[in-house]
């Protein structure tokens, strides 16, 4: 059970860990959230530096339904808790040393499409 961001954070990882290919330096999860609508995305920048694709059906539909869930939730809270703080597009990035980063931001065209 997620129970707080950092377990949130933490499970992202674990996902994004289970499909990360051998060749690659980090995989990127991004998400553009409103309310009831999430647009979401996976790709990988690869050891020499360039930005790949993953092939159709490498990635199950449970994967993504996986991360949109934790992204939704993760939104939910972070707007209850912290409605000073808008955002509505988010980059999850896991590093194949184990490392991550996360950057927020507000899409104000993505924010003018959705509601």
């Amino acid at each position: 059970m997620v129970k707080n961001n950092n377990d949130r954070y933490k499970k992202m990882g674990e996902i994004l860990w289970k499909i990360m290919p051998d060749d690659a330096s980090s995989i990127m999860a991004e998400a553009r959230i409103g309310t009831g609508v999430i647009e979401s995305s996976i790709e990988y920048r690869d050891k020499k530096g360039g930005i790949k694709w993953f092939d159709f059906g490498y990635i199950s539909r449970d994967i993504y339904d996986q991360l949109d869930e934790c992204f939704m939730v993760f939104f939910a809270s972070v707007k209850k808790d912290d409605a000073k703080n808008e955002w509505n597009h988010c980059l999850y990035t896991l590093y194949d040393n184990g490392e991550f980063k996360a950057d927020f931001s507000l899409d104000e065209k993505w924010k003018s499409e959705v509601e």
